[in-house]
């Protein structure tokens, strides 16, 4: 049986009408209130972003949804558009940790399931540059499919790959995720477009306003996902993702001196906070690429208890090649910023983290390693709180 063919095989019921009363997942209450809030539910995933116009169309249908007052009572709070995405695989949540405790003595994540939620990211990140770079220049194409209700928790859009290829390889990405998390049951693409609040559905009542917005076949909407944009997302519960800015690469002018520090210093916090982030410095030039970094730097770093990052000493040059790899770029210079600007990326890549670090002199010639050190290692931990913050 072809993939398409398994795929309509297994949502069959979804043109079955809305109708009758029933209760919803009993496991929805731990992630949402009777009252519709979203309660701590961290955990983590791989999903596609949407573009900017398919993520306009489906926050059409939320406002469809929630713009009547009785499909909005059995709706939790709106979901933002930051928490739209294609769900791929999922990777740690609640619902099937191995850790027994999640939360400690003092109500915040326990020590055992923030280590479980950061090595399943770390293992997955690894993962996902394999991915990125199996399928560079490849994406896949989906066509919104129908609204159903899926587990009696959540509306969600089913999206239906539109060729066999297509299918093949959204399942062979799925797959490659399996050995960080594996499940019992195949994926069925889906946008969700609303959780429910524990209770009761009236999917009367629901039927009334869905059948207004729902999919016809003739004016469905195309969905293109490219490869590349794969990401990792960390979320404290049903509303709030953050993606995972994996490979982060530090930008100065030559890339003798800021650039390593920062890598070094950024990837040894890193390391003691358990946060699954890797830095690499680059040099905005190329003529300085091969060149050997200087010892002062390595001395600086080791005196602090630093290991360095590059174990051949030499400088690395920023090819356009190796951009993909990359999910941001912190650079300290105009220069820097220059080279940054020639690679045609999105401001959100590179603007946020380059407003703690831009401006740290050279300290070769402007002022001393040590005070460069000293600069570096208060904006990493600055970065590193905020990350931290926004994500666990």
């Amino acid at each position: 049986m072809s993939y398409l063919s398994d795929y309509e095989h297994r949502t069959s019921w979804k043109r079955n009408p809305f109708c009758g009363q029933y209760p919803t997942n009993y496991a929805l209450s731990d992630a949402i209130t009777v009252s519709g809030q979203f309660r701590p539910f961290n955990g983590a995933t791989v999903a596609f972003h949407l573009s900017d116009d398919l993520l306009g169309k489906v926050l059409e249908l939320q406002d469809c949804l929630y713009a009547h007052p009785e499909t909005a009572s059995q709706l939790a709070d709106r979901l933002p558009g930051s928490a739209l995405h294609l769900l791929v695989h999922d990777l740690v949540s609640p619902e099937y940790s191995t850790v027994q405790n999640l939360l400690g003595p003092d109500g915040n994540l326990s020590d055992d399931y923030r280590h479980e939620i950061t090595g399943n990211i770390t293992q997955a990140l690894g993962i996902l540059k394999t991915v990125r770079r199996e399928f560079m220049g490849e994406r896949i194409r989906m066509r919104a499919d129908r609204i159903v209700n899926l587990l009696s928790k959540s509306l969600v859009l089913l999206l239906r790959p539109e060729t066999e290829q297509d299918f093949e390889r959204f399942m062979a990405i799925y797959r490659s995720f399996d050995p960080v998390a594996t499940f019992d049951y195949p994926p069925t693409p889906h946008i969700t477009l609303a959780y429910f609040r524990p209770g009761n559905i009236n999917a009367d009542t629901l039927a009334q306003i869905i059948d207004t917005i729902q999919i016809r076949d003739e004016d469905s909407l195309i969905f293109d996902f490219p490869i590349s944009d794969l990401c990792v997302r960390m979320y404290r519960n049903l509303a709030e993702y953050s993606d995972i800015v994996e490979r982060i690469c530090f930008l100065c002018d030559d890339g003798l001196g800021r650039s390593v520090m920062a890598a070094s210093i950024f990837n040894h916090i890193a390391r003691q906070r358990g946060l699954p982030l890797y830095a690499e410095g680059r040099s905005a030039t190329s003529e300085t690429d091969g060149r050997t970094v200087p010892e002062p730097v390595w001395q600086t770093l080791m005196q602090h208890g630093i290991s360095c990052t590059h174990s051949d000493h030499a400088v690395r040059y920023l090819a356009d090649e190796e951009v993909h790899h990359f999910s941001q770029f912190a650079v300290f210079s105009d220069k820097a910023a220059d080279r940054v600007s020639l690679l045609d990326l999105p401001s959100g890549r590179y603007v946020t983290i380059s407003r703690y670090f831009f401006g740290i002199r050279d300290p070769a010639f402007e002022t001393t390693y040590e005070k460069v050190f000293a600069d570096i290692y208060t904006q990493c931990l600055l970065y590193l709180d905020a990350y931290a913050a926004s994500v666990l």
